[in-house]
């Protein structure tokens, strides 16, 4: 989306990208986990573990975390390497693909980190925050507060305030 303030030929523009990590479903095995591959730059290291929610083709949404072989099961050498995402999976719950694919999953379907609605402040001030996509959130809000604030924009320029996407797919939307 765009806001757009004064009207001139020289346009400058600021903005801040609301799209988010993800990934994508490759595959339902036949007992019901799903394959994935990253849809972004998200690092490996942080996936297992980590709380989704896949979209489903009517918006609502499906939790899921991600697994990976449990380290007791792993050798030595496997527990100081990091996993590689073709041997992580998604668990929906389901007992087999029939049960996954009856609650609307399918290959293809996108999946975002489950979002919290909890910003965490700490430090010994209490004045630093932690919360997921934050570059996303503060470029945003910082986006949309300049453009509120600016009052008289001289004749001789245009500025747009952008919210972008794909910047976490590739820097496209940057």
């Amino acid at each position: 989306s765009v806001v757009s303030k004064g009207n001139s030929a020289t346009t400058v523009m600021i903005s801040g990208h609301i799209d988010t990590l993800g990934l994508i479903i490759t595959t339902i095995t036949d007992d019901g986990f799903l394959h994935f591959m990253r849809n972004s730059g998200e690092d490996k290291k942080v996936i297992p573990g980590q709380r989704f929610e896949i979209i489903l083709d009517s918006g609502a949404t499906i939790p899921a975390v991600c697994m990976k072989k449990a380290i007791h099961l792993e050798t030595s050498k496997e527990r100081d390497t990091v996993e590689k995402v073709e041997d992580m999976v998604l668990s929906i719950g389901a007992h087999d693909k029939k049960a996954a694919e009856a609650l609307g999953i399918r290959t293809g379907l996108l999946c975002v980190y489950k979002m919290g609605n909890e910003i965490l402040e700490f430090g010994p001030e209490k004045d630093l925050i932690c919360s997921e996509s934050l570059d996303d959130k503060i470029g945003v809000y910082i986006t949309a507060e300049v453009m509120r604030r600016l009052r008289n924009i001289p004749g001789n320029i245009k500025v747009l305030g952008a919210a972008t996407t794909q910047e976490e797919t590739g820097l496209r939307g940057a």
